[in-house]
C-alpha cells in the first residue's frame, strides 16, 4: 500500500511539474509572438518613414497634364483584384494596421504599367518594398509600384500612361507575386479605388 501511495503521489508530481512546463512553453509562445509583432511593426515605421523622407525630398517634375483632371478614369497598373485596400485593416500579424496604399493580384513577370504620363523619380531596391519605381507626375502628385520582380525604367527617364515601369513579382514580400501601388498627393496618400477606374475587390489576402 505505501508503495502504491508513493508511486500516486510521484505520478501527481510528474502531472504537476507537466502543466507547469506546458504553462511556461504557452508563456514562452506568447512572448515570441510579441516580440515577432513588435519587431514588424518597428520595421513597418521605419520603412515608411524612409519612404516618407525620400518623398519630402522630391520638388515635383515640370507640370504637363494635371493628373487631377482624370480621377477615376485611370488606368490600373496591373488588371487583378484588390487583395489589400487603402486604409485602416486588421491585420493577423500587425495587429491595426494603416495602409497607405493597395495589394493588387499579379501573375509574376505580369507588366506594370504607369497610371499617368510622368517621369521616373526612383528606380531600384528599396528596403521592404523589394523593387520599386516612384514615378512623379507633376503637379504634386507622385505613384509608387512595390514589390517588382524587375524594374524596366531608369531613374529620369519619361514615360507615358501605359508604358511597363516593370514586371509583378514578390519582392521584399512573403505572400507570393502581387503589386503594391500608392498613389499620392505630395506626401499625402489618396485612395487609389478612388482614382483607377475597373478595379475588382477581393476577398483579404492571408
Amino acid at each position: 500500500a505505501r508503495v502504491v501511495a508513493e508511486a500516486e503521489g510521484l505520478q501527481a508530481r510528474r502531472a504537476a511539474l507537466e502543466r507547469k512546463r506546458a504553462v511556461r512553453a504557452e508563456v514562452l509562445r506568447a512572448l515570441q509572438q510579441a516580440r515577432r509583432t513588435h519587431t514588424a511593426r518597428a520595421d513597418q515605421v521605419a520603412r515608411q518613414a524612409g519612404l516618407e523622407a525620400e518623398l519630402a525630398g522630391l520638388g515635383g517634375a515640370p507640370a504637363g497634364a494635371d493628373l487631377a483632371a482624370d480621377r477615376g478614369r485611370l488606368p490600373p497598373p496591373v488588371p487583378g483584384e484588390v487583395l489589400h485596400p487603402f486604409g485602416r485593416e486588421r491585420d493577423d500579424e500587425l495587429g491595426d494596421i494603416f495602409r497607405k496604399g493597395i495589394t493588387l493580384a499579379a501573375p509574376r513577370g505580369a507588366p506594370v504599367r504607369a497610371v499617368f504620363d510622368g517621369r521616373v523619380a526612383y528606380a531600384d531596391w528599396y528596403q521592404g518594398f523589394g523593387h520599386l519605381v516612384l514615378l512623379d507626375h507633376g503637379h504634386g502628385w507622385f505613384s509608387l509600384y512595390a514589390h517588382l520582380d524587375r524594374v524596366a525604367v531608369q531613374k529620369g527617364a519619361a514615360v507615358i500612361q501605359g508604358a511597363a515601369v516593370g514586371d509583378a513579382g514578390d519582392t521584399g514580400r512573403l505572400g507570393g507575386p502581387a503589386v503594391y501601388f500608392e498613389l499620392r498627393r505630395g506626401a499625402e496618400p489618396v485612395d487609389p479605388a478612388r482614382w483607377l477606374r475597373g478595379l475588382e475587390v477581393g476577398p483579404p489576402a492571408r
